[in-house]
């Protein structure tokens, strides 16, 4: 999703991560056919344990990496614009694409599930959805659950604003300004990753977060994505907080690293026989998910400062690319699902294939049409840098 700074004012590197964070899912999702241990549309005939491992790494800050960036850019749209007119922007860019998009991004998907069933002669597992949240919880949001989190993330976050000015305005600033400082400082990653350690303790689920797939809000994630978006909010008011982290980029990384490690093997996703408690890994996941995040802006910040014009067009394009990659993925992988090709292969070709017809239908369908104007927030010519 795009912002409307200019190329002399944005941060550049920050494109560079927007794209990353939203591009990651159709790799994760790329191989998600390719492991056993978690259900999906498609079962691959070729099977192994470290698909398992790619697919944790990247869950564990992937979703917590895009929120931050959207509460960082939220703030600034709402600061530039108004209240009004940044909920009428969300509500737009956000909301209304959540169900015009939903028909062709995730109702296919059953289809493609059903149809993989009786190629192979097996029978379709459909979700039990009964008695989770009646109607709400019945409609399944597929992989654009994230749009309706983020939206509650945007409404609550004005919410705690407006209260936040009503009930201490001499002090509000000063509070916002002085948790800035604590984020970005070398261990600011020690509170960032407080909301998500209390998910991960209360879910228990080695992979990772998990998110909500439902129009039925669930408090429990939403307190790790609420305090993603939140902290992006706080990073936002200070014009030096993303020059701190820069300034930290590698020992974030070098923690990012241990964490992430640490992780997969208390998970079990890497395994050499260490049996960890779980609130040992389940605080190790927000630890390694934050990491990170910080260990990729500081880098971004830090090292991509540069205007980059097919980075920008990869930021502009990530958003039509997640919200269609899934049904593409899906449909070519019912057709190699059956063959014996090396994992790599088949997950690799998959991957070219899909993004290139997205990349394909997006410079066509969207770039310069009503339809960029309405995703990226303006409509930009075929050949334009902005």
């Amino acid at each position: 999703m795009s912002t409307t700074e200019s190329t002399k004012t944005r941060i550049h590197g920050l494109d560079a991560v927007r794209a990353a964070a939203l591009l990651l899912g159709i790799v994760l999702h790329g191989l998600m056919p390719y492991t056993a241990q978690i259900p999906w549309l498609v079962d691959d005939s070729q099977r192994a344990e470290w698909p398992l491992v790619v697919i944790s790494a990247i869950h564990f800050f992937r979703m917590t990496l895009f929120l931050v960036l959207a509460g960082y850019f939220g703030r600034l749209v709402r600061s530039r614009r108004g209240t009004r007119s940044y909920l009428r922007d969300r509500l737009i860019r956000i909301v209304l694409p959540l169900f015009v998009f939903w028909p062709f991004a995730v109702l296919p998907l059953g289809l493609l599930a059903a149809w993989h069933a009786s190629r192979v002669g097996k029978e379709l597992v459909r979700p039990d959805v009964a008695g989770h949240g009646g109607a709400l919880g019945a409609f399944d949001l597929g992989h654009l659950w994230f749009l309706w989190v983020l939206a509650q993330c945007i409404v609550i976050a004005l919410l705690l604003r407006w209260a936040a000015t009503k009930l201490m305005p001499e002090s509000s600033a000063t509070v916002r300004n002085l948790l800035a400082r604590c984020l970005s400082a070398r261990l600011g990653v020690l509170l960032a990753a407080i909301p998500y350690a209390i998910t991960t303790n209360i879910q228990q689920e080695a992979s990772g977060l998990i998110a909500p797939t439902t129009l039925m809000p669930d408090p429990v994630a939403l307190v790790a994505y609420l305090g993603a978006f939140g902290v992006g909010w706080v990073l936002s008011s200070d014009d030096s907080a993303l020059r701190r982290i820069g300034n930290h980029a590698w020992f974030h990384s070098a923690f990012a690293v241990v964490a992430t490690a640490l992780t997969l093997v208390t998970t079990g996703a890497i395994s050499i026989g260490i049996d960890a408690p779980q609130p040992v890994w389940s605080t190790l996941q927000a630890l390694a998910g934050w990491s990170c995040c910080f260990a990729l802006l500081g880098l971004s910040v830090r090292y991509l400062t540069i205007f980059r014009p097919w980075v920008r067009y990869l930021a502009d394009a990530s958003y039509w690319m997640y919200l269609m990659h899934l049904v593409l993925l899906t449909f070519f992988e019912v057709f190699i699902a059956h063959l014996a090709w090396p994992i790599m292969v088949k997950a690799s070709l998959n991957f070219i294939v899909t993004s290139a017809l997205l990349l394909l239908t997006y410079r066509v369908l969207v770039r310069s049409t009503w339809l960029g104007s309405w995703l990226n927030g303006r409509k930009s010519s075929p050949s334009s840098k902005a």
